[in-house]
């Protein structure tokens, strides 16, 4: 069961995203942590793979944090490269120079969620562990229970981390970021890499008709929803968007923009994780996942 990894196409899309650290480096040196790698996916790519059910979640841009040191960290914390000590030596490399420096950089991100069930992980637990509940009410995690799936986290706008954060930073300087991560098919190309069965995702919504459209899918296939099981709170309106890559047809849920899954109930994630299981696929009697591509009505 599983696909296997198409690593001369991974190797491609990390020479992109490494080619859109060397532009974003010339043309914005100063938004860059002191130390830092772009991260172009946080997850076990194997095991992933393997999955049964394969679950994307999605946010802008990584955390500055993750170049900082502390579990919590603060503006006067010291830039670390303790969550990818695999890829130490290449930090602040303007590409990857040898096949060594290859094998570091795939090693840091797929180590990346080593242990995060337990204490002596050095993942940014804090912003991570809120995907927690609503992927392990789909039988999943980032570092899964034994017989769940493995997830993969991505980012839209660059795999970049930004200081002052993506927020803070002008209008124009995003727009151009955004500009150059697409051009150089980083989203499109991830996805179609991955080939999920569901993304999740918490962002502006500023964002979704580009994140929608740059993977060729129609605006008739976006449409915002109120969960049944949350309808009693705009909170919890979310777009729903469809349509077909690779690997056939895949739902991307789009939650309000915040922490993830933020002003929701544990119960409330639980029903909307079986709204988006009938939607998205049924677990036929000898437990292999069908995916289905049917329309929310």
């Amino acid at each position: 069961m599983g696909k296997s990894i198409d690593q001369k196409k991974l190797n491609d899309l990390i020479d992109a995203c490494w080619a859109h650290h060397a532009w974003v480096k010339e043309n914005y040196p100063a938004i860059l942590p002191e130390v830092e790698i772009p991260i172009l996916w946080f997850g076990n790519l194997k095991k992933y793979f393997a999955s049964k059910r394969r679950i994307v979640t999605v946010g802008l841009n990584p955390s500055k944090a993750e170049f900082q040191e502390g579990k919590r960290p603060t503006k006067q914390s010291a830039w670390s490269m303790h969550r990818f000590r695999a890829a130490k030596e290449i930090a602040n490399y303007g590409s990857l120079r040898e096949n060594s420096d290859m094998v570091k950089y795939q090693s840091a991100l797929n180590e990346y969620f080593l242990g995060f069930s337990g204490k002596e992980t050095t993942a940014y637990r804090i912003w991570f562990s809120s995907w927690n509940c609503i992927l392990r009410s789909l039988q999943a995690g980032f570092d899964p229970l034994k017989n769940q799936s493995t997830a993969i986290h991505i980012d839209f706008c660059t795999p970049l981390a930004t200081n002052p954060t993506w927020g803070e930073l002008p209008p124009d300087t995003k727009e151009s970021i955004v500009r150059n991560a697409l051009q150089l098919g980083l989203w499109k190309g991830l996805v179609s890499f991955l080939q999920p069965h569901l993304i999740l995702t918490c962002v502006s919504s500023f964002y979704i008709p580009q994140m929608v459209s740059s993977l060729g899918w129609s605006d008739e296939d976006t449409q915002e929803t109120h969960p049944q099981a949350c309808d009693r709170s705009t909170i919890h309106k979310v777009v729903h968007a469809f349509g077909n890559i690779q690997s056939g047809f895949v739902h991307l849920y789009a939650a309000p923009a915040g922490s993830p899954w933020k002003g929701w109930f544990k119960c409330q994630m639980e029903d909307f994780a079986s709204e988006i299981a009938h939607t998205v696929w049924s677990v036929s009697s000898d437990g292999d996942s069908k995916i289905g591509g049917s329309k929310r009505n």
